[in-house]
């Protein structure tokens, strides 16, 4: 599998499993705590700065 196409599926994984997380939240959580958006942030961040770091390893 060639990177740009890696690049795409990872990007579109992470922006999906973000909306996930949200979606949970809200679902467990009441709208005033912000807590569970921040956390979710916080892996979405996490999770992209993983897979960045793996891509800028992959041979092109």
């Amino acid at each position: 599998m060639k990177k740009q196409h890696v690049e795409i599926l990872s990007s579109i994984s992470m922006v999906l499993v973000f909306s996930l997380l949200l979606v949970m939240v809200n679902l467990i959580s009441s709208p005033q705590e912000s807590i569970g958006h921040v956390l979710s942030l916080l892996v979405f961040v996490i999770l992209a700065t993983v897979v960045g770091i793996k891509l800028a390893e992959m041979p092109q």
